[in-house]
């Protein structure tokens, strides 16, 4: 899931890409995920369905209908 940034080091500071397309409105959010449209590879459910969180880890959860759940297994 390329919404989130990845953590890579590059001397005493991490690189943070900046983030493409329109954050998501706390006011207003949009139907199905809320970063279905800054994310790169967000599908059609993305946008109708709001992902349910799954477990990825020790205490560590995400909700994406995507590949990214298969990363963290």
């Amino acid at each position: 899931m390329d919404a989130r940034p990845p953590m890579v080091r590059q001397g005493d500071l991490p690189h943070l890409p900046s983030p493409v397309g329109e954050s998501p409105s706390p006011v207003n959010p949009p139907s199905g995920c809320a970063f279905h449209a800054r994310c790169p590879k967000a599908e059609a459910i993305c946008s109708s369905d709001r992902p349910l969180l799954n477990p990825v880890g020790s205490g560590h959860q995400v909700a994406c209908h995507g590949g990214f759940n298969d990363l963290h297994k």
